[in-house]
């Protein structure tokens, strides 16, 4: 669990530093990629409890 949350933390500062540097493709591209972990991360979770109701 803890490592899903180091990852959200460092694409949150990466996008906000190509943001900075006006890099903003680049930027976009890892706001996507934050979106498909966020989404990973609910998903499994939500499988997680599911398999732990039986």
């Amino acid at each position: 669990m803890e490592q899903w949350f180091v990852c959200f933390v460092v694409y949150l500062v990466t996008v906000g530093l190509y943001f900075y540097k006006e890099i903003a493709l680049t930027a976009l591209l890892y706001t996507i990629y934050l979106t498909m972990s966020l989404a990973v991360y609910f998903r499994w979770r939500l499988m997680m409890r599911r398999q732990l109701r039986g």
